[in-house]
């Protein structure tokens, strides 16, 4: 068991661990890897990954958010189960990293022929919005190459935009 220094917890955070065994560890039936957190007298169990000896390695992201901005302890605990022959479980690494953030993903998913115009139909098929914090709009450049080359252009002004609408 592993008890790390006491640490506020910040926001939008992940905890990615990575964890197996050493070499030649044939004998093991397995072990399960847990992360717990400690504020005050209450203990949770942040994570818990079971592994087995398979000479890879095994690695896990959990999101912290259940936790955030609350001050404890980070326990890295390995509990043996039946036996603990052979069981030469290691932590190679442990560490809090800072979530990526969700992010648009814009995609033209519709392109017709009407009353003589080109039409077409913008997608918001990402995870995270179309926000511009700075201004009103973004600007969204949409651009029709054919054979390589660039034929036509256009410009959309988009206020928000929310995965999965379109416009």
């Amino acid at each position: 068991m592993g008890r790390y220094p006491l640490l506020t917890v910040p926001s939008d955070t992940e905890l990615k661990v990575t964890v197996g065994f050493l070499k030649g560890a044939t004998g093991s039936d397995g072990v399960t890897f847990k992360v717990q957190f400690e504020e005050g007298q209450t203990r949770q169990t942040i994570l818990s990954q079971r592994a087995t000896y398979d000479g890879k390695l095994d690695s896990v992201t959990q999101g912290l958010n259940s936790i955030a901005d609350k001050s404890g302890h980070f326990i890295l605990y390995v509990d043996a189960g039946q036996s603990s022959g052979q069981d030469w479980a290691v932590w190679v690494e442990a560490q809090i990293v800072t979530a990526p953030p969700e992010l648009p993903d814009l995609v033209t998913t519709e392109v017709r022929e009407e009353d003589g115009e080109i039409r077409y139909r913008i997608e918001n098929q990402g995870e995270g919005s179309v926000v511009n914090p700075l201004g009103p709009t973004t600007r969204f450049c949409n651009a029709l190459f054919i054979d390589g080359e660039l034929v036509a252009r256009d410009y959309v002004n988009i206020h928000e935009m929310l995965p999965g609408q379109w416009i």
